[in-house]
């Protein structure tokens, strides 16, 4: 079996090729050493890769105060990197300083609107900046 890749080099950087060439050599090498399995079930990377993907890339373990709610998780991170961009949707972005301050308004105006503890709160609105805006608020107001 013998093949080749066409691709465009204003697309493709030649090691992202030499990769998906690996991946179906990979992925044909299990097809013929399994053929009575689904091609769905066929691995397209080596254990190696697998084990990269899965334990080295994932390891995204870290200790944080596990007894605190995320309203102030969020407010630690808004006080140690305000500037930094928390969120983005488009051409919008917003930092941690900027999200912390308006949920802070959220919550304030719902506390003005008698909202208490434990109430519940709807929230309607599009996938953008403001549903997380939004949903920190409600957190903060207690609801």
């Amino acid at each position: 079996f013998v093949g080749g890749f066409t691709y465009s080099t204003a697309l493709f950087e030649s090691s992202t090729v030499e990769g998906m060439a690996r991946h179906l050599r990979q992925l044909l090498e299990a097809a013929l050493a399994s053929p009575e399995t689904r091609v769905s079930d066929l691995p397209l990377m080596t254990a190696e890769e697998r084990r990269r993907v899965l334990l080295e890339w994932n390891d995204t373990a870290r200790d944080f105060p596990r007894e605190l709610p995320l309203t102030a998780l969020f407010a630690m991170q808004a006080d140690a990197l305000p500037a930094a961009v928390a969120v983005t949707s488009g051409e919008q972005r917003l930092t941690y300083a900027q999200i912390n301050t308006r949920a802070n308004q959220v919550a304030w105006h719902l506390r003005t609107l008698g909202v208490r503890v434990g109430d519940r709160v709807g929230l309607c609105v599009e996938r953008s900046p403001n549903l997380i805006v939004g949903m920190l608020g409600i957190l903060k107001a207690g609801a």
